[in-house]
Order: structure tokens, then sequence, then C-alpha cells
């Protein structure tokens, strides 16, 4: 799931005024399959290597 990016007719504001998701499917297609890797001012070189780690080991395993 994703957490930076949220749709607008996902937000709860959005839907009570009367959007529906399934309007707009692009942007369902891209909240469905994006996903967002750590960022932040504190993240050290070690975190850095460790997400690129994780990732590439689902990525092998994925491709396997």
């Amino acid at each position: 799931m994703q957490v930076h990016y949220i749709p607008i007719p996902v937000q709860p504001f959005y839907r009570n005024l009367g959007f529906q998701l399934n309007k707009f499917p692009e942007t369902e297609r891209y909240y469905e399959e994006a996903f967002s890797l750590p960022l932040f001012p504190t993240l050290t070189s070690e975190d850095v290597y460790r997400v690129v780690d994780t990732l590439k080991n689902i990525l092998d395993k994925n491709s396997a």
C-alpha cells in the first residue's frame, strides 16, 4: 500500500463529497502498484544499504 500518495477519491473528506475511485482508473492503478521507499533526514548509510539489500532480495525472489 502506498503511504505517501493517497488519491483524493480515497480520502474520507472527498469521498463524502461524492468522489469515487472507479472514476479515476489511472489513479487507482498507481495507488495499487506504487510503493514508497524510506526517506527522512536522519536516514543513515547503513539504513540505505539495508533498504537496498531488502529490495534486491525481494526482486530476486520474484524474478526466479
